[in-house]
């Protein structure tokens, strides 16, 4: 682990889970988005660390990465983030931390954030920018991934998609910033 993940990964958990005890009740299912099984990697920080934090009893924990398999017992689902979300179906939260910026394609992306937010109850995900975050609201705040992805809040509105309840979130050692937002569809 980093310097910045020791700064940054007691924030994001307060945040994350603060939402999750909003909203969560009993049964509750869940979807990570890039994350790999918590209990066959030592890849598992940020899962552990919002998951002490919930205060419901009984959530469903299931995990889509490209490097797991689909193994239903373990809650594993192979996923691809430049491919379909389709799979990505009937969850009361869907939750991509740390993984946004390995899309190839904002269209694509885009595309998949509107099905998700159709197909399940709410959708978190987070985005990392060099920008800070308080131009977040005027349409040219560009969050940067590999290749030719490129994000804006103007091209999310663009396709009826909003940022709510979002927290920013800065870090130092490498002068990144972070925005954890929940993604609406209007």
């Amino acid at each position: 682990m980093g310097r910045s993940d020791r700064d940054l990964i007691p924030r994001y958990s307060e945040a994350i889970s603060n939402y999750i005890n909003n909203v969560a009740s009993p049964g509750f299912k869940i979807a990570w988005l890039g994350q790999k099984v918590p209990f066959l990697t030592d890849q598992n920080d940020i899962f552990y660390s919002v998951h002490d934090k919930i205060k419901a009893y009984n959530v469903e924990h299931h995990f889509y990465d490209i490097e797991n398999s689909n193994k239903v017992d373990h809650n594993s689902y192979k996923w691809d983030i430049n491919k379909t979300w389709k799979q990505i179906f009937g969850y009361d939260l869907v939750i991509g931390l740390r993984v946004s910026y390995l899309s190839r394609s904002s269209e694509k992306f885009i595309t998949n954030l509107k099905l998700s937010t159709k197909n399940n109850a709410r959708v978190i995900f987070d985005f990392v920018s060099s920008e800070h975050p308080n131009k977040l609201g005027n349409g040219n705040y560009i969050y940067e991934g590999v290749g030719n992805f490129k994000l804006s809040t103007e091209m999310l509105r663009k396709k009826n998609l909003y940022f709510g309840n979002y927290r920013a979130l800065s870090e130092s050692t490498k002068n990144r910033h972070y925005t954890i937002a929940e993604i609406i569809r209007r």
